[in-house]
């Protein structure tokens, strides 16, 4: 196995002796040289067929949190009925990773098909509720129940036949792109940048859209304290906020919806995560 790239001291992108590219773990193997065989002795964990935008993530997050996602996965292959995407473990060690940082901001999202899950993808719901026991006994991290539903909403959106699976929703595709469309342009022309439409911290935004059109669709908002927090970072971030009052716009215009300002804080939060990746 043929080192290609490193990507950070324990992880290295590879070449097998079939040709197939595949992400790689182990202690010190980001130390080694470009074109270095590596034994498979030295490896504890491959990946393959990862979209390059998901290996970038890798260097993102820590390698104990990928190492949980991984094995959750590798105990729900014997509870579904499908396989899932071989990026699955980069994008819920993403998820994990956020919703962690929620907790510690005090910030709470609630799952508007939190019922629908339950009653229609049972198994993943059961996926969900144990992944927030191992997070809680290896990170030592208590996120709320509620979180269980997003872990399985991030196996049941990455099916690996993902075509397979449609969530029904309100509003249509055709809204949803327009909606994403030009809330991207509005970002774009407010911060005077070209948002990279194929990166990962792209993907992470679309994805909050969608969820957000959820909530919207629902009736419900996010529940927290944190109107202080919004108008401190409103003050700190003013562009940032302004792009948010841009999308709300939109939101407002396709939809009649309105956001309150937390969800606007939210919205702020992945912008600057986007900002932050184009300077």
């Amino acid at each position: 196995m043929e080192i290609v790239k490193r990507i950070n001291t324990s992880a290295v992108l590879c070449v097998d002796g079939n040709g197939r590219q595949l992400v790689a773990f182990g202690r010190g193997l980001g130390f080694k040289n470009v074109e270095d065989e590596v034994p498979l002795s030295e490896i504890q964990r491959t990946f393959y067929n990862v979209s390059s935008r998901y290996i970038a993530l890798v260097d993102e997050v820590p390698d104990e949190l990928l190492e949980l996602t991984s094995d959750v996965i590798d105990m729900s292959t014997g509870l579904l009925s499908y396989e899932v995407s071989p990026n699955l473990p980069f994008i819920l060690a993403d998820h994990i990773a956020y919703a962690v940082k929620r907790k510690e901001q005090n910030i709470v999202v609630r799952m508007p098909l939190s019922f629908d899950v339950r009653q229609q993808y049972p198994v993943e719901f059961r996926i969900g509720e144990y992944a927030l026991k191992i997070i809680r006994k290896r990170l030592n991290v208590r996120l709320p129940a509620h979180e269980a539903v997003g872990i399985a909403m991030a196996f049941i959106n990455n099916m690996a036949d993902s075509d397979s699976c449609e969530v029904v929703k309100e509003f249509s595709a055709d809204i949803y792109d327009r909606v994403l469309e030009e809330s991207t342009v509005a970002v774009e022309n407010r911060l005077g940048i070209q948002v990279d439409r194929e990166g990962f911290d792209y993907a992470r935004f679309a994805t909050h859209l969608q969820y957000l059109f959820n909530r919207l669709n629902s009736g419900e908002s996010i529940v927290s304290d944190n109107r202080k927090m919004y108008l401190s970072l409103k003050k700190e971030y003013p562009v940032a906020s302004m792009c948010a009052d841009d999308i709300a716009s939109v939101l407002s215009r396709l939809t009649g919806r309105e956001l309150i300002d937390e969800e606007r804080l939210y919205l702020m939060m992945h912008i600057n995560r986007i900002a932050s990746k184009t300077r």
